[in-house]
């Protein structure tokens, strides 16, 4: 017994040494941000998405890059609201926010966007669900 234990703590300490601690909630929260600026979305804050307290944990508020050649939505004044990611059920906006931290190059994801009900002056729904690719940062 104490040789099985002797041989397992170099197994150990070879497979504590390889791994990485999780992006905190900030790193996957600016990560994000990033890597939808490269899709031409770009993160607004809850204020001027004029969000309620309440769904501030929900949804990612959004709007396109002023002239960005192919945004997976029209530009709007009202913007967006990123409601979920791969039609998957329970998602809060930080599962969302580590989701997309977590994209790489030449990946796909579906989003679920709808138009800003809280800026909205027209009335009707708006709602696409939109594979996007992430590509390669500029300069790559």
């Amino acid at each position: 017994m104490r040789r099985l234990l002797l041989l397992g703590i170099p197994f150990l300490l070879a497979a504590a040494g390889g791994c990485k601690s999780a992006p905190t909630p900030i790193e996957a929260r600016a990560s994000a941000a990033q890597k939808l600026a490269r899709v031409g979305l770009e993160v607004v804050s809850d204020d001027a998405a004029a969000m309620p307290p309440a769904e501030r944990v929900r949804w990612i508020p959004c709007r396109v890059v002023p002239g960005f050649p192919r945004p997976p939505v029209p530009d709007h004044v009202d913007g967006y609201l990123i409601t979920n990611i791969d039609r998957s059920t329970g998602l809060t906006r930080r599962d969302m926010e580590s989701k997309i931290a977590a994209w790489k190059e030449g990946e796909r994801l579906i989003f679920t966007i709808v138009r800003n009900p809280y800026l909205s002056a027209e009335p009707g729904w708006y709602e696409v669900n939109v594979p996007v690719k992430l590509p390669a940062p500029p300069g790559s």
